[in-house]
């Protein structure tokens, strides 16, 4: 398991030309001290906006998102990078001046980013509990899903929802837009590919892509990691290189996709 002082011995590769970095770690242990690891490599207004959260995990979640994203990045630009992070309109994070865009997930106790210097990129992670309504959920998805979603025994159906649902959210955050794009807007695979999943891309322009890019100019994968939770990324750009890198037990590994 990955410990709170991971953050201050973090070392990653630098991100290529032709290539998306996926770096996640799990915060085991007390939330106080994956906060007070996080303080170096957060700023001011993260920490006030931590702060504000009522529960100590959801600040850690918030704070250790940042710090992995900024530790990444200094390994990427080979500087510091104490400045804040601005937002898209759209709310998405972005270092300003920089070629390098990236995306933070964090969910349950997992904390995941990714970075890419040739295009957008997203990722999404969701921890996969129970959901009362899932039919109300459900429907917000492209009918092609719904029908994926409920297609198999009701034992299955969590599991494979979430599966839609990260893989969704990752090709939203890559094009910009977050939720202001309606989720049935386009069409995802539900079923166990861990690759090229992504059917269509939305008609309407999105504010990263244009409309000149199809579902196959993306590069798209589902990300391993534990059994409780899924983790989908989406980039803007074809053929790209995947590298994840996790903090596992004792130190980071790297592994090639």
């Amino acid at each position: 398991m990955a410990m709170p002082d991971s953050l201050a011995s973090l070392h990653v590769p630098p991100v290529g030309d032709n290539a998306i970095l996926c770096v996640g770690l799990r915060l085991e242990g007390d939330a106080q001290d994956w906060i007070t690891a996080s303080l170096p490599f957060v700023t001011r207004d993260e920490r006030e906006r931590a702060g504000r959260f009522i529960h100590a995990a959801d600040a850690a979640r918030h704070m250790v998102g940042r710090a992995l994203a900024r530790r990444c990045l200094e390994a990427a630009l080979n500087r510091p990078v104490p400045e804040a992070f601005s937002v898209t309109r759209w709310g998405k994070p972005q270092l300003e001046d920089t070629d390098v865009d990236f995306s933070i997930s964090h969910s349950g106790g997992m904390v995941w980013t990714a970075l890419c210097r040739s295009c957008h990129v997203g990722i999404d992670v969701e921890e996969i509990r129970p959901v009362p309504e899932l039919e109300v959920l459900a429907a917000a998805l492209h009918p092609h899903e719904q029908a994926g979603v409920f297609a198999v025994p009701e034992e299955e159906r969590l599991r494979i929802f979430y599966r839609c649902w990260t893989r969704k959210e990752a090709v939203l955050k890559a094009a910009g837009t977050g939720l202001n794009m309606t989720m049935d807007s386009f069409q995802v695979c539900t079923d166990r590919k861990t690759d090229a999943w992504l059917i269509s891309l939305p008609p309407d322009d999105t504010p990263e892509t244009g409309d000149s890019e199809g579902s196959g100019c993306w590069t798209v994968r589902d990300i391993n990691t534990e059994a409780a939770y899924h983790c989908s990324m989406a980039a803007c750009a074809p053929q790209l290189d995947v590298a994840v890198f996790r903090l596992p037990d004792a130190a980071p590994v790297t592994e090639q996709i």
